[in-house]
């Protein structure tokens, strides 16, 4: 019995939301957020849009909390919890506040300072300070709070005393030789009272742990590994039992050890041409010394190990192509690019040519051909070499150029979204593809509409116009939060369903307020910035009529009235596969030098290929009339786009016709292409079937038969 176990990919989901908090300075607070998938997902932490780097002060706990500690006011934010694997992405994102010290009401007695705040113990990593009660109490005093921060750094952090009628506190986790300064506050039943003068204090040494490890050094051996290596500390107080090796990544700061015994260690399996920060200490008996000075280092370069991406074909006029693209991603780069390769192909003609743009994220191909098919690829290029090719992307030039004679016609649509201060319009091209546009422009004036004209060297086409009212500014309403926990799931090769939480909606929400939501997408490729987009009362919105096999974004807005929030973090998924859509395209055929019964096939990919091609069905045959089943099949491999084939007859006439199958099924098939084999012996073709007269579908061979020529 043979047994199987599945274990399906599951988007990241949450178990526990990150909810809004509101704290006071100088306080710690911790963000929660639970996700489970399969994968396990990885856990990253935003905050306004940028990514939280742990630090002293900024930690993840519990493999996916964030905790802050000693909260200043421009921690203040909306911090969002990005959860990923392989299967997809989810964010959930809540505001933090810091809530303003009440003022006391007037005639109300507050504390006054507590008095004689001493150092009682200093060690090297804590200080127990004690201290008398203030002179005025204003009633009970309920519990002190013992407010510290470091020499140069601008977060105080604080801590209460257990018991109330306690004088004394010791505040631990502090560093060795580093300067510290304390002050008291006593609270009564009102509130804190007066601060006690503050208390500057140096933490002693380790004594008896090692002192710094001396003369750092990181050098690079490859693109991917790090020699480093160091001297003992002056002061080991006893055996050194191993060193630990502390690195991080720039820029992502995050950091990782290992214990080494010896004096130097080789690290490997590093990204190429990255910095990377090093750090050592050495550990004795009694617990790891002082880390050493940070030494920094950058692997070597290499050839680029992706292709540049987003590239985008422009027809500029009928003998021009402008071709753009971007960078490889930043992880892919692999060095500093230097230029990058462009090669480019008419359609039916053997051979390519390239050409090298060492400044610019665009070239423009001019002399071309008209009414031509040109393809290209793009590949970026390195001091070591260049890197990996992009796809074939191909364009047709245009029989003529694009008519400049009359002016364009009015955009077909314009659309405008008011702001307080503001106001932000997005429009589309007028519908005739004939006229060429050189660019639009936008009127706009107090009490006039805002008008949107296109225009050419023919002059400016009918404007269209809109009117928008610019928000009061007077609304001083709390803004609206973006929907959050946004999950976008496939459903099929062309529907995705993406879902959403909406915490700006409160438990007593009444019903009938109205509000809807907004979703928009687009490829995660696409360069445009055009969305599509629909509107929804419910919070979720199946978004149908994708593409197969392509990763889309997806964003949420909420909007209630005149007020929106802004989007949500993006979610992406990526649709099903489905059989390709197209057929190959450029099918040729060419006679073999030397050879007049072989010919050689070539064709490239399909535009709609739906999926990852695992190869193709070639089919030939005398008559291009006979059903497709009775046609010779040869099955191609998924690496090859040109095929032989061979044992033909002489002067004869063949049609050929081709198809891409992949994991989902096969393609359309291409449209015949005919040829003529060299003259010569003539051959004649039979067809074969099985005994039940149904074709076989296997590979197979017309029979040959010779003819002699007999003399009259």
């Amino acid at each position: 019995m043979l047994l199987f176990l599945f274990s399906p990919t599951v988007p990241p989901q949450f178990l526990n939301y990150p909810t809004n908090s509101y704290a006071y300075e100088s306080t710690d607070t911790e963000l929660e957020c639970a996700v489970a998938g399969n994968p396990q997902p990885t856990v990253r932490w935003m905050k306004n849009g940028e990514e939280v780097i742990p630090s002293d002060y900024f930690q993840i706990v519990d493999g996916s909390n964030l905790q802050i500690l000693g909260l200043v006011k421009s921690d203040e934010g909306f911090y969002q919890c990005v959860a990923e694997n392989s299967a997809g992405s989810a964010q959930a994102m809540a505001q933090l506040l810091l809530r303003e010290p009440v003022s006391p009401s007037p005639g109300v007695v507050l504390p006054s300072a507590p008095r004689d705040l001493v150092p009682v113990l200093v060690s090297s990593r804590f200080v127990r300070l004690s201290w008398r009660p203030p002179e005025e109490t204003g009633g009970t005093v309920q519990t002190y709070g013992v407010y510290y921060s470091q020499s140069g750094v601008e977060r105080e952090r604080s801590v209460n005393v257990s018991e109330p009628e306690s004088l004394e506190l010791m505040v631990s986790n502090l560093k060795p030789e580093e300067s510290y300064s304390f002050r008291v506050v006593a609270y009564n039943d009102v509130g804190p009272g007066g601060s006690s003068a503050p208390l500057r204090i140096t933490t002693k040494p380790d004594l008896q742990v090692p002192s710094r490890v001396e003369f750092v050094r990181a050098e690079p051996l490859s693109p991917t590994s790090v020699q480093v290596s160091w001297e003992p500390p002056t002061q080991p107080n006893g055996p050194v039992l191993s060193y630990r090796l502390l690195w991080s990544e720039s820029p992502t700061g995050k950091e990782q050890s290992v214990e080494v015994n010896g004096l130097n260690y080789k690290m490997e399996g590093l990204n190429k041409f990255t910095e990377y920060t090093v750090r050592v200490l050495a550990v004795n008996r009694y617990g790891p010394g002082t880390a050493s000075e940070s030494a920094t280092v950058i692997t070597q370069s290499d050839v680029p190990s992706a292709a540049p991406q987003n590239i985008t074909l422009e027809v500029v006029l009928s003998r021009s192509i402008k071709v753009s693209w971007q960078p490889p991603v930043r992880s892919a780069q692999n060095g500093i690019i230097t230029a990058y390769k462009i090669k480019y192909r008419k359609t039916g003609r053997r051979g390519d040519q390239e050409a090298i743009e060492p400044n610019n994220f665009w070239y423009l191909f001019t002399g071309l051909e008209k009414g031509s098919q040109y393809s290209f690829q793009v590949s970026a290029m390195t001091i070591n070499g260049t890197g990996p090719a992009s796809e074939w992307f191909t364009a047709e030039t245009p029989e003529n150029d694009l008519d400049e004679s009359q002016v364009p016609d009015q955009p077909s649509s314009l659309h405008v979204r008011p702001l307080p201060n503001s106001i932000i319009m997005s429009w589309t091209p007028p519908l005739s593809p004939s006229i060429l546009v050189r660019g639009y422009i936008i009127g706009y004036g107090v009490g006039s509409p805002y008008a949107e004209t296109a225009f050419n060297n023919a002059g400016e086409g009918v404007p269209l116009y809109e009117s928008a009212v610019t928000r009061s500014l007077t609304d001083t309403s709390t803004p609206m939060i973006p929907p959050v926990g946004v999950q976008a799931v496939a459903l099929s090769s062309d529907s995705v369903r993406v879902s959403w939480a909406d915490n700006s909606m409160t438990k007593n929400q009444k019903a009938s307020e109205v509000r809807y939501y907004s979703v928009k997408w687009k490829t995660s490729y696409s360069t445009s910035g055009k969305y599509k987009s629909a509107d929804t009362t419910a919070l979720s919105h199946t978004v149908t009529g994708l593409k197969p096999n392509i990763m889309y974004e997806f964003a949420v807005m909420v909007t209630k009235g005149r007020k929106s929030s802004t989007w949500s973090m993006t979610a992406h998924a990526t649709t099903y596969e489905a059989a390709p859509s197209s057929a190959p395209k450029d099918l040729t055929v060419i006679s073999r030098e030397g050879r007049p019964r072989a010919i050689l096939i070539s064709w490239q990919p399909p535009m709609e290929a739906n999926g990852r091609i695992t190869g193709y069905i070639l089919y030939y045959t005398l008559d291009k009339n006979m059903p497709i089943d009775d046609w010779v099949m040869e099955p191609i491999s998924i690496d090859r786009l040109t095929h032989q084939v061979v044992d033909l007859n002489l002067d004869t006439v063949y049609y050929f016709r081709i198809q891409a199958k992949n994991a989902k099924g096969v393609g359309p098939l291409s449209e015949p292409v005919h040829f003529r084999t060299a003259k010569g012996l003539s051959l004649r073709f039979c067809g074969t079937s099985r005994q039940d007269g149904k074709r076989s579908r296997s590979r197979r061979r017309p029979h040959l038969l010779a003819v002699r020529h007999q003399p009259h």
